[in-house]
Parts: C-alpha cells; structure tokens; sequence
C-alpha cells in the first residue's frame, strides 16, 4: 500500500490494518505463555502459567513426560561467532563458556500440550480502582484474577468476581480444621491434578490485594485490603485485621495513612509493588501447637502530598500525586506478630517499631527502595536512597536488641505508645544483644545511582554475627556483581547511644563517631546543617577508642593516652585516611578531655591492628560530601606511630600494638568547604582485615553543605606522599546521619563478575543455588542487543577465577523465569526473524570442567531443554499470518559523533521494492532506562501497522538508554531532551545512508518520554520532520513526579535553567504552522503522566493560532487500555501519518 496515494477510503483501509494487526496478535497470544507468570512444582513434575490472551485461565505443562536428559555427546566447545541480523559478528568474550547440550537444537525438542489447571466460569466484574492502578503500574492487560501458588501447600489462591478460591493438589489432604503444619511431602505423580475451586473468603466491595502465603504454612495468607494488612486461613474463613491505618474516611484529605501497599512514587519509578513481606523462618509453636508468625510491612504517611483532581468519566478522583521540588510520602517500617489458633484466628497480635524511625536517624533518606528479611538472622534490611538519589544505603536493623535503636513494642499508628516502664524495659531486654544498625552498604555517584534487585542474602552464610550477600555496583561504570560478607558489631555492655547533637565532652561510643558542629568564633556547639557552610564552622565527632597509645619515633611517649585525660593535645590523622575513598584533605583528630594542651604531641595514626597493610595515597574520583577514616571497635587497641611510613605492608608489621586496655576519647575536626575544594567523592569502601577485627568504619559529615573540607594547595603538597588504610572497595558515608549508627565492621567485598570488560549484568538478578554456589543472572555479554541467562560461582571468583557460563540458545533475545530452586528454568525468546518460543529446561550439574576434559567430578550446571510450551503453529508464522514474513527487520550499528557504537533497527515496509525510497516513521522513546533496539521480533503492533501502511519504520537507541553502562546513561543528566535529539537525528541520517529511506518525508511517533520526544524533535528540528504524533506527552517536566524528574533533573530550585530548556513549553513559538503536521492524544484519566500536560500545551497553542489535532480519551489512563480506544487511537495515527507524508 502506498501511504502517499490520495484516496477516500484511506480511513477504511488504515482500519482494516489495525483490524488485522490485533487479530492476529489475538492469535499468536493464545498458542503462547503470558510473560512472568510461571509457577513450578517443587519436585519439577509441573510448570503452570496463564494463557496469553487476556481472559486465558490457569494452564499447566506435565514436565514428567520429558524428563530431557542427554542430547548427543556431553562436549564443551569455546564460543563460536554468531551472525546478526544486520551481518556484523558478536564480538569474542574470552571468559565465556558454552557447551553443546545449551546449544542443543530446539526442532528436536517435544512441544508440550496444555491442559487447564482446573475449571472455573470467570466472572468479568468491574475492576476496582485500586485494581486499575496496580495494573497501569504492572503494565498489565490481564484480566481476570491473579493467581497465587504455595509451594508447601501445593494449591492456588485467586480472585474471582470480588471472592477468594482456592484449589488444592489432589495429592494434597484437604484441610481441615484441626490441621494447622504443612502437610508432609507426599509422592510424586506424574500428572498434576487439582481440585475443583472451594470458596475461601466471600465477595467483598473493594479488592484484595498483594495476596501471599505464609511461606512456611499449607493455609495461611494475608494481603492488603482498605489501606491496611489481613491475615487470613483457607480452612477457616476467618479475617482478622492486623493494622489499623485506615480510618474509614474516603477523602484522602482526610485518610492519608495506610500499611502494606508503597507509595505511588515507589510503585512506577523503583518498580516495587509489595509493601509487607512474611518472616521466612522462625515460625514456633506454642505449648498448644499454635504457630507464631511475623510481618514487615511499610507504613506511609502522604499528608504532605500533593493532591491532584480530574475527572473519569462523570467520577471526580482524587490522587496523591508528587511533583517535581514537592513533598514525597513517608513510609516508616514495622512488624507485626502474631499467633494463629486451630480456628484459623490470628491472636496474640503485637506491633514493634524503631524507636527512631528511619527519616530521623538518617535525615537525608527520602525513599525506601525495598525492604526484607534476613534469612535465618532475626534482623531485617532496608534499601534507602536519599532525595537526590545520588547516595543509597542498605541497612541491617536487628530485630530485637537491648538498645533504644531497636524494634520496641508499639502501638499499630505512626505513635510510639511505651507499654512498659522505662525499669521494667531495661530488665526485660537486659540479656538482649547489644546491636546497633548497622551500615552493609553504600553508592554514591555525582549524578545519580541506579538502585537495582540484585541483593540476595546467602542463608547458609548468615548468622547473628555477620551476613553473606550478593550485590551488585557501578563503581566500575558498569554493573558488577560482588559478593559480600559483613560482620556485624556486638558492642560492649557500658556503651551508651545518644544523639549526633550532644555535647563533644559527652562519653560516645567506642569506636563510633557522633556528628556536630562547632562555630569557631563563638565556640558554639550546633546541630548538624547549622552554622557557616562558607568555612567559618567545624566539623567535629566525638569517639571514644579503647586501648589507645602514642608513639613518638617509634618509642613510647612518656605519657600513656589514658594519662592525656586531663590535657589536650592535636594528632594529625591527615596521611591515614582510606586510600581507594581519600578526598585529599587534612583531617585533625584532638585527643582531648579538657585542661592544658601538651605541646609537641602531633603523631600520626599508623595502624589500627596487624591485619592492615599500607598503600600509597591516591586521589580518585569522588562526590564532596565527607572526610572518611577507619577507627577501631571496642576492645582493639590503637597504635599511633611515627610520621615517616613504612615501604612496605612487613615493614608495617614491625610497629608495636599496644595492649593496655584503658579507654580514651577522640575528637576529629574538619573544615567546611571553601572556595578551594574542588574533590568530589568515591562510591564504596570495604575494610581487608582479618576476621576477628572488630574493626568500625566512620566519617566526618559536613551535613550542612554535603561538601568535603577545604583543602589548601600546601595541605594537598603535604599529603601527596603520604600513606593510607588499604581498602578493598568504596563505602560512601550517610550525609546528614544524625544518631549513632555503626558501619558493619571486617567488611569484605569479592567480584564475582569481571570489574575490566564492556558488559553489564542487568539490574534483576535471576537466582541463586547456594547448594552448588552459583549464581544466575542476565546481562549483555554476548550483545548489547540482546540477553541471555548466565551463571558462575561466587566462591571461585575469591581466586580471581571469573568464568561465565551462558545456558541461553545463542543469536536471540531472552526473558527467563526461573524456578525457587534454581533447577529449572523458563526462555521465552525470539529474534528480528523468528517469532516467540517458550522453552523449559532443567539445570544439571555434570562432571567435568568447561575448559579441561571430564577427569575428576565437579560441579559445571548445564541447560537441558525438556519441552516447548509454544504451541507448534506459532513456528509457522509465515504460513499462518502470510503477510508478516514479507517484512524484513535489519539490526545495523554506527559510531556517533561522541565516540560511541551505537545501534539501529530498520523494519522495511510490505513488498518493498529494490531502489525505491519510502516514507519513513520515527518510532521514538528515547528516555532512561529504555532499550527499543534488541534481537527480539517485532512488536506486534505499531511497527507492523506502520510496515502493513507502506511505511519504514526506524528505531534507535541514543545516549541515555540502559544497558551500555553508566556512562553511556550520563550525558542527558539535567538537560532532558538535548542528546537524545542530537543522536535520534544522527542516527536517522546514518540509516538512510544504508537503507532506502526517503529523508523528506520523515514522521516520528512516541509515547510517553517518546511522546515528549516526538514534540522536541519536531519543533527542533521542523525541517527534517515533516509530522509528529505524540501519545500522553510531558510538556513541562516540573508537572511529573518526583522519583523519575529528579532523578534525572534535580530538583527545580537547582536547576531552573535546565528546567526550562527542557520543557516542551519553552518552545511553544517554533510549532509549526502548517495544518496536518501535529497529532496529540492523551487519557483523561492518566494518574502517571497528567492530562494537565496536553491540557497546558493546547491551551498555549491555541492562544498562538497553532494548529493541532487532538484526541482526548475520556476514563483512559496512561496505557489505552480499551481495546475500541486503541483502534481509533492508531486508525488516526495511521491515517494522519498516509496524509502528513503523502508528498
């Protein structure tokens, strides 16, 4: 067809094209899994998973029929180069591994038949409100209800018409009301078989939401219902509400507080949708047999939060809406335990909360990222991110401890209600340990940190005096994976906690700083953030160090530490601070406790213990926020020692430690920042030490400024040879922390993937088989355009062996959903010429090595397929859909103007003929955190509409996109809207000196961030394209939300000017003129990207007698979801493009 043609019945013709588009979209989903909705049995005899059409109930696949196995001989290849679509080769990756049986041919692979799980007439009620928002936020057009599965129990929970089922394994017992432990494990069989859905809670007006099993339970579950948290049994029917948030009133003016579910800000821009999570372990039953449960939930205070008002349809909503430089939520964490009686009654229910919530230990923390349990630990962690996002802390929070910094028992409500004396407090927790929070760890960046889901706790490792993590970082520009091991500080009887806003003489801690500020001309003492950030004030910490003595030139000074009690005297810790994280500046510690100063004691702090060894100082990149310094933790002594280094770490080893057990206070001085400091700060820094060192690491803050210290030239020449601690990798200091808090002490860090290559591991993490110590995860090595599941062990990495294995089918684009146990595994691929599979396979661990022959058993995991789940007409796609196969999609690849290879993807239009030039579709996005131009097939929708039109369609990724490494993300950092431009025209140009397009009759099209990309191209660059459509657009980015814009933009009073130039509406003179060159739509109802957007540009439009088409669909959000809606949305898109590009 061609698009330029003039015909009347052009409108009916685009029709049809949308027409056929969805039916066969309609047909291709039913004979294919739905996307990360897959469930498998424990013992591997199952998989189930939903249809994927939208009302498609509840299938399963019998795994037992195709127990795979061997596929010909068992032989390890290296990597072979792989041809791309566009002919280019992947490039060799040396430390990658491949064997045969994962490349095994999939045509000799048994597709599996479907079978429904069980049978149930749905019953399409109307989504609720909060089920509409959950869905926008999960990206969702499923309809239906969600299902549930609990491994233990072996049986389904889901909604249906308002009312909870369930539906059991027939080898399952069904229960009864005397049951309340898991079933025992019952034999396998090899056709799963379940009963018919029984009613386990009755229809109610609102949703239940967030349903989860108690994962040591057969019955118990709890979810989120009316802004509060429930629990309820299968076999009792009983709902017993365990929070008490909600106060029933239904204007959010009025009820502003709610327990179990995330703000909206957490929801859309950190992908976090849970806000409870069930202890793991530690169920205990009482002497009835009554079972003891626990819940973390978040707790959100949105009192401050903007509310914005529109309505949908003829309703007025009201929603919680953050904007830009405006007030964000303010969740707070709790637990709740509990006991369950026989009856399925929850009793017994206590709530504990931190005595100081975390907003006020740490003052700059403004979202919590997510949140957990420690597996086998009673303790809990939290992910937190300051409002900049450019410093995120994870944190270990003990679960009960005898210090005031713990969970205390509270009543449910943002009030702490003190049910006991403050003597019978002391008594009751007086055998408790003694464990403050505790700092894990910390990532900086001078622009923003990407917060990921990488974090996995290694259960075997965890106990209650240190934890083993998997996390991941960007130190190196690049997503690395580590792993991590922290011990946990244990502190002495006698310590004492107390405010960052105390005295200095007041007794701190052993070993931990307190943070305040000293004014130097009045001698004041201020809280932190006040007095002159200009470098009149000090900054000061207190620390008490145990054991203390000074050396002077290598011999002992006459006076023991403890004997400076009643002096003052000044040591120069300038040439100690951590090498990896120096911000190059003098730092002063004053051993002081009142009295005279003694003259001529200015030593330098040598070493804490024999465990530590000495580098050179270096200066590295930094953000300006704090001086570092290691102390020690109670009970280790400290050694000052002459100010002339060792040259080496055995010449260190000769320094004499003191072990005199008396106890002196430190207090460390720092100046404020000045016109002089330039330094910027590092991200992240853990301690080599050896095990049994206690020891602490701590900072100076300067928490009014965020900057480092001022720093002289002739204290930078000072320092230049000087010596620090050697630290193994960057921990950042909490800016603004205002109580005690400890940095986990003997941290140490180990990659587990390469830190030196130009891949990156994706930001969720896969799995994690502590049995066999491996770890899965996704990332681009093979391609940037593509993903692939990989696995390597985290233990042999400790010897610097990095080898990667992929168990993935090379040459396409993967999307894996693996197993619990890590023992199987779901691919559903496809790549620019083949349509989607689903594959299951089986993880085996082989004897032998992928890179020696198979002499001695070892464990290398392996990828065997067991069965297709794609139905097998979805391999003959050209023969069921004919029109598809004759369009072609071409990958091709250039490096920009700015140094970088980047890459394109050109989808040629029906029947495209050799020499002719074709108008061409921008199908734009563009924005953060986006990849568009991946080895998958086609959308189903837009791009082959437009190719069905007679249209090209070109699709580039440009600087910012994710997956090419931090860097490569960087360059639109507080101008959105500028290098995005620049490369989406470059990268157009460099087409279509490779393809057959035709450069004067060029449309883009985009939603969302590429909907405000299609306007800021078409006003600045109006010569190069001819139209633009523009779907749900940001006009004005201090309209959006707080998480994304800020993230990427700062916050509106720092960056006024960028943004200005940012916005759409600073542009609003260069629209162009001419008629049929500019097509909006936009949902009345969108809570993500307001209607207010579209509502300011066609108001400033209209008052410039611009002209403009616009489709406002009234009760839609963000997505469109009616399907009668997205006819008309992209029947006019079409036909507006065949008549903006006809000449």
């Amino acid at each position: 067809m061609d698009p330029g043609r003039s015909s009347p019945s052009r409108w009916r013709e685009m029709k049809e094209i949308v027409k056929l588009v969805d039916n066969t979209r309609h047909v291709l989903a039913s004979d294919q899994p739905a996307p990360n909705s897959y469930y498998f049995d424990p013992d591997g005899s199952c998989v189930y998973f939903r249809g994927g059409h939208s009302d498609a109930p509840l299938l399963c696949a019998d795994l037992a029929l195709y127990r795979g196995g061997d596929h010909g001989e068992h032989t390890y290849r290296e990597q072979m180069p792989c041809k791309e679509a566009g002919g280019a080769l992947h490039s060799s990756v040396r430390e990658l591994m491949v064997c045969s049986c994962c490349d095994y041919p999939l045509s000799e692979v048994p597709v599996a038949p479907w079978r429904e799980v069980f049978h149930y007439t749905p019953q399409n009620t109307p989504l609720t409100r909060e089920e509409q928002m959950l869905r926008e936020r999960q990206r969702s057009a499923m309809s239906g209800g969600s299902f549930h599965h609990s491994e233990v129990a072996d049986a389904f929970l889901f909604s249906n018409g308002g009312s909870l089922y369930v539906s059991y394994r027939e080898r399952t017992p069904v229960p009864s009301a005397q049951a309340t432990s898991p079933p025992p494990p019952a034999a396998e069989t090899p056709a799963a078989r379940y009963s018919l859905p029984t009613v386990a809670l009755p229809s109610c007006s609102e949703s239940r939401l967030d349903i989860k099993w108690q994962p040591q339970s057969a019955y118990v579950f709890a979810y989120v219902l009316r802004g509060d948290v429930w629990v309820s049994s299968v076999h009792s029917g009983v709902e017993t509400r365990l929070t008490y948030c909600n106060n029933g009133a239904t204007a959010p003016t009025e009820n502003f507080v709610s327990a179990g579910t995330p703000p909206f800000i957490i929801q859309e821009e950190f992908d976090r949708l849970t806000g409870f999570w069930w202890q793991p372990s530690g169920v205990s039953p009482d002497g009835d047999g009554n079972f003891c449960y626990r819940i973390l939930y978040e707790e959100v205070d949105e009192h401050q939060v903007e509310i914005v008002k529109f309505f949908n349809d003829k309703e007025l909503e009201e929603h919680r809406y953050p904007k830009a430089g405006g007030h964000n939520a303010l969740s707070v964490l709790r637990y709740v335990e509990f006991r369950m009686d026989k009856m399925g009654k929850a009793y017994d229910i206590k709530h504990y909360g931190l005595t100081k919530d975390l907003h006020q230990i740490f003052p700059s923390a403004e979202y919590l990222v997510d949140a957990g349990w420690i597996p086998g630990v009673q303790a809990v962690w939290a992910y937190i991110l300051d409002r900049r996002q450019q410093h995120s802390t994870l944190l270990y929070i003990p679960l009960q401890t005898a210090d005031d910094f713990g969970f205390q028992r509270i009543e449910s409500g943002l009030v702490i209600q003190d049910d006991l004396s403050s003597a019978g407090a002391a008594q009751s927790s007086s055998h408790l340990p003694r464990v403050p929070i505790t700092v894990l760890r910390e990532d900086s960046s001078n622009d923003w940190v990407n917060t990921h889901s990488c974090l996995r706790f290694i259960s075997s490792e965890c106990t209650s005096h240190s934890v083993s993590f998997i996390w991941a970082n960007e130190h190196s520009g690049r997503r690395r994976l580590e792993h991590v091991t922290c011990t946990i500080p244990h502190l002495a009887a006698d310590t004492v906690f107390r405010p960052a806003t105390a005295a200095a003489a007041t007794a701190a801690p052993a070993g931990r700083l307190s943070a305040q500020t000293t004014t130097a001309a009045s001698g004041a003492t201020t809280g932190p953030g006040d007095g002159d950030v200009n470098g009149g004030d000090k900054q000061m910490a207190t620390l008490t160090v145990p054991g203390a003595k000074l050396m002077e030139q290598g011999q002992d000074v006459d006076m023991d530490i403890s004997s400076v009690a009643s002096h003052e005297s000044s040591v120069d810790w300038s040439p100690y601070v951590c090498a990896l994280c120096s911000v190059d500046t003098p730092t002063h510690a004053a051993v002081s406790s009142g009295g005279d100063k003694v003259a001529g004691v200015r030593k330098t702090l040598h070493r804490f213990s024999n465990s530590f060894t000495h580098v050179p100082n270096q200066r590295r990149r930094t953000s300006p926020e704090v001086v570092r310094h290691l102390v020690p933790g109670a009970g280790h002594p400290v050694t000052a020692a002459p100010d002339t280094a060792p040259d080496s770490a055995n010449d260190s080893a000769n320094v004499p430690v003191s072990t005199k057990s008396t106890a002196m206070q430190f207090t460390l001085l720092g100046k404020t920042a000045g016109s002089e400091s330039n330094v910027k700060q590092d991200t992240g820094c853990s301690m080599e030490c050896d095990p049994g060192v206690d020891m602490e690491h701590t900072h100076v803050v300067d928490a009014a400024s965020h900057t480092a210290p001022a720093t002289t030239a002739a204290e930078m020449q000072a320092q230049s040879d000087d010596v620090g601690l050697r630290c193994t990798s960057k921990p950042v200091p909490v800016p603004g922390c205002a109580f005690e808090v400890y940095y986990s002490s003997s941290s140490c860090s180990r990659p587990i993937t390469r830190p030196d290559v130009e891949w990156q591991v994706d930001s969720r993490l896969v799995g994690i088989d502590e049995k066999h110590q491996c770890v899965f995860f996704t990332g681009t090595i093979d391609h940037p355009t593509e993903c692939h599941l990989y696995v390597c062990s985290y233990v042999k990495s400790h010897a610097g062996e990095f080898a990667v294995k992929r168990l993935t089918t090379a040459g396409y684009h993967h999307n894996i959903t693996m197993s619990p146990g890590c023992d199987f595994f779901v691919s559903k691929f496809s790549s620019l010429s083949e349509p989607p599979r689903a594959v299951v396979y089986s993880v085996v661990y082989r004897p032998g090595s992928c890179t020696e022959p198979c002499t001695e058993p070892c464990t290398v995991p392996c990828a065997v397929p067991r069965c297709v789940l794609s139905r097998s007409r979805i391999t003959l796609l050209p023969d069921h859909v004919p029109t598809y196969h004759l369009c072609s999609s071409r990958l091709f690849s250039y490096t920009s103007s700015a140094g970088h290879v980047s890459y394109g993807l050109y989808h040629a239009p029906i029947n495209a003929v050799v020499g002719v030039k074709y108008p061409t579709i921008l199908y734009v996005y563009a924005g953060p955190l986006a990849q568009v131009v991946t080895n998958q097939f086609p959308g189903l929708r837009a791009v082959r509409m437009f190719n069905l039109a007679g249209f090209a369609v070109v699709e580039l990724d440009s600087r910012g996109s994710t997956r090419r490494g931090h860097d490569f993300e960087t360059p639109l950092y507080e101008h959105l809207g500028d290098v995005e431009c620049q490369d989406q025209v470059e990268g157009l140009q460099q087409a279509a000196a490779q393809f057959p397009i035709d450069l004067t009759r060029v449309g883009v099209y985009g939603w969302s961030y590429g909907g405000y990309m299609s306007l800021m191209l078409l006003v600045k660059h109006s010569a190069l394209f001819k139209s633009a459509a523009s779907v749900a657009p940001v006009t004005d980015w201090r309209l959006y939300d707080t998480g994304y814009t800020e993230r990427y933009m700062s916050q509106p009073d720092a960056n006024n000017e960028g943004y200005g130039t940012s916005a759409v509406m600073h542009y609003l003179d260069q629209f162009p003129d001419e008629e049929n060159r500019l097509l909006l739509a936009h949902g009345r109802a969108d809570e993500n990207v307001l209607y207010e957007h579209t509502e300011l540009l066609t108001k400033a439009l209209i008052a410039r007698c611009k002209p403009f088409q616009l489709l406002p669909f009234s009760g839609q959000r963000h997505g469109i979801s009616l399907p009668e809606c997205r006819s008309l949305l992209f029947t006019s898109v079409l036909t507006f493009f065949s008549k903006s590009l006809s000449s």
